[in-house]
């Protein structure tokens, strides 16, 4: 956590912290969060890099917004996962509670709402917001009250938010994951390097719980 521009960086290690407006907030590994001195005075706004679960304290006046290198979340009162790694292709952001509003930082794209059990994707390459195929966003905007223009890349899709945020939890759940994918993640977890002989194997898929296995359980 990094407060009045300096702190530590949490690397390989999960860590739980509590903001000064009750906003608790969960830090995989290798994640930085910053925020300045003044946080809540004016406005509530926190910077993310790595991957964090947020559970929102509630305040109309003052939205909290989460801003990392490509994109800026802001939430109504609500528990939402961001997953902005430096090093990875795209910027996932996915809703358990409430609802949040996403935009690029230039503001050069449309804004997206999400309702719960959502996930939008940013693709940093190609400076664009995607969802999958699934619902009309339709009513997120009735829900929001505000309008978005129609877009081919706006498409809304039900997901599991189980998977996606159980990083945090004793037992961490992985759902027909591709073991590239899945590399990356235990590379972070447990601070090792991974290296795959045949790259075929990039794209099998794993599924399965783990439960505070030590690295060598898991690999076996």
């Amino acid at each position: 956590v990094r407060s009045r521009g300096l702190g530590d960086v949490y690397k390989r290690q999960r860590v739980s912290v509590s903001l000064p407006d009750g906003t608790k907030v969960d830090l995989n590994a290798g994640s930085i969060l910053s925020y300045g001195e003044d946080y809540g005075r004016k406005e509530r706004g926190v910077y993310l890099e790595g991957e964090g679960f947020f559970s929102v304290a509630r305040n109309d006046k003052k939205p909290f917004r989460v801003r990392t290198s490509t994109i800026e979340i802001t939430a109504l009162g609500t528990a939402f996962n961001v997953k902005a790694y430096e090093e990875e292709e795209t910027v996932q952001t996915t809703l358990v509670e409430g609802m949040v509003r996403i935009a690029d930082k230039n503001n050069l794209l449309e804004q997206v709402y999400l309702r719960p059990n959502q996930m939008a994707v940013y693709h940093k390459q190609e400076e664009r917001i995607s969802l999958n195929e699934g619902d009309s966003n339709e009513r997120i905007r009735q829900e929001a009250k505000e309008l978005i223009k129609d877009s081919p890349s706006v498409r809304v899709s039900g997901v599991d938010p189980k998977p996606v945020i159980s990083w945090k939890d004793e037992q961490w759940l992985i759902s027909h994951e591709q073991l590239g994918s899945l590399a990356k993640k235990l590379e972070r977890r447990y601070d090792v390097t991974i290296v795959f002989d045949e790259e075929s194997v990039n794209k099998y898929a794993f599924s399965g719980t783990l439960k505070d296995e030590t690295l060598e359980q898991v690999l076996n």
